[in-house]
């Protein structure tokens, strides 16, 4: 899951998710569709938990943190703050709307 870092975990992308992991599951233990076996049966078989959107999140988590010991640009970037040259005061961006 190259680059997960970045996604967007909408309820779509996250089913998607799941769907292949499910499927990669089931490709593995040679479960053919035809076989109309449950989702909780396959996982039962494997042996294993749904872990792909965990991964995705813990991911993203971590990638966040890398972010915020970064020099100023990239966290001004994610956070939308930054320091005062002068002051050292935090100061937010003001954001203008049309």
């Amino acid at each position: 899951m190259y680059g997960c870092e970045g996604w967007t975990l909408d309820k779509e992308t996250i089913r998607r998710i799941e769907a292949a992991e499910m499927w990669f599951l089931r490709r593995i233990l040679k479960i053919s569709w035809a076989e109309r076996t449950s989702n909780e049966e396959v996982l039962r078989r494997a042996g294993v938990k749904k872990e792909a959107v965990h991964m995705v999140r813990k991911r993203q988590l971590s990638f966040v943190g890398h972010i915020y010991r970064k020099d100023d640009l990239e966290r001004l970037a994610l956070t939308g703050r930054y320091w005062g040259s002068e002051t050292g005061d935090v100061k937010e961006l003001r954001s203008y709307t049309a």
